[in-house]
């Protein structure tokens, strides 16, 4: 119920990255919810990178799923930790790159679409720490694209009272 932010920072070749996966290895053989995401060099461009990981970590979605897999996986998470999918699914779907049909969004501005998918990922990182504990782990957080780095700051100033773990991960120059 004490929610943590935890850094790893160091120079390139010390074991930042072996760490975090001998931790995330642990943690199988206990009841936590594990969620990983990615930052990548090239991707400092596209928005929600590493929160798509993360996402499809939580709710079990593949690389490989189609639209339709990955939209029963989201519903069925949403609904495992007391969400309601209609509510929070089309928030959430445009992040792992599913569009829907009829597009629900298209009457709301791009600010109240941004607003209303950030509050939509926290309310799936809060509610998944009310199930059991939730350690998100964001790896090359210096390659974090803005509007990444904006949410991930937003969940970070509300999980004082949550059981979340947000571990990250970043190179320090030489």
């Amino acid at each position: 119920g004490q929610g943590q932010v935890v850094g790893l920072a160091g120079e390139p070749g010390i074991g930042k990255s072996r760490l975090l996966y001998e931790f995330g290895q642990r943690l199988r053989e206990r009841s936590v919810t594990y969620g990983e995401g990615h930052c990548l060099a090239y991707g400092g461009a596209t928005p929600y990178l590493p929160i798509r990981h993360l996402l499809r970590h939580l709710c079990g979605v593949a690389e490989a799923d189609g639209p339709e897999a990955s939209t029963t996986k989201v519903h069925t998470y949403l609904h495992a930790v007391g969400l309601v999918p209609a509510d929070e699914a089309p928030y959430l779907l445009p992040v792992l790159g599913v569009v829907a049909d009829g597009d629900p969004l298209a009457a709301l501005s791009p600010q109240a679409i941004r607003a209303r998918t950030f509050a939509s990922l926290q309310q799936v990182c809060l509610a998944s720490s009310r199930r059991q504990a939730l350690i998100l782990a964001v790896e090359n957080l210096h390659w974090i694209d803005p509007t990444s780095e904006e949410w991930l700051t937003a969940l970070v100033d509300r999980i004082a009272g949550a059981a979340i773990l947000v571990l990250v991960r970043e190179e320090l120059p030489i």
